[in-house]
């Protein structure tokens, strides 16, 4: 399950302009380190990265992403030209002060690129275009 938390001017082709924070509740256990992975697969669909990128988004992701069981929520907060601020069921679990980051990371759910384009469209219903 996923929300996405935006303001009223929030234009959805231009996400990554604006901050917003969205919540993922896990309906089932995952490894931190399967997470980071995952999503490094997910931002690639986006456009391609360069290897030396994809290593230190990885090993980042890798150290800040805890393991998750059911119920259990991880939240994120894009700010924009800064990075991703993310809690852990409401604990600070740390920041990737890295912009480029942060746009493709929530780019995995609101990119036109998602995998998930169903999902998308939820979250960003009633949102402008």
């Amino acid at each position: 399950h996923a929300q996405l938390w935006i303001s009223p001017d929030f234009r959805a082709s231009v996400y990554a302009e604006h901050a917003f924070a969205l919540t993922l509740n896990y309906q089932r256990s995952l490894l931190g380190k399967a997470i980071a992975e995952r999503s490094i697969q997910e931002m690639k669909r986006q456009s391609p990265m360069a290897p030396e990128q994809e290593n230190r988004w990885l090993s980042a992701m890798q150290a800040a992403f805890p393991d998750v069981a059911a119920n259990d929520r991880l939240t994120g907060l894009h700010q924009p030209g800064s990075g991703a601020r993310f809690w852990f069921n409401g604990r600070d679990i740390g920041t990737l002060a890295d912009a480029r980051f942060s746009a493709r990371f929530f780019g995995i759910w609101l990119h036109p690129a998602t995998s998930e384009p169903r999902l998308r469209q939820a979250l960003l219903a009633g949102a402008l275009a």
